[in-house]
């Protein structure tokens, strides 16, 4: 899986680049995946409906 490696990057980020910067950029990380796995189930869903 490549989320392992990019957790892995995002963690090493969060150490060198201060704390702050690294959590904003895992929480946005976070819901931007998250909102693309929303938006494709939902496409599914909506083509299963027709």
């Amino acid at each position: 899986m490549s989320t392992l490696s990019f957790s892995a990057q995002t963690a090493e980020l969060a150490q060198t680049g201060g704390d702050v910067t690294g959590i904003v950029i895992v929480i946005a990380a976070v819901l931007i995946i998250a909102g693309a796995v929303l938006f494709f189930a939902m496409r599914a869903r909506s083509k299963r409906d027709d």
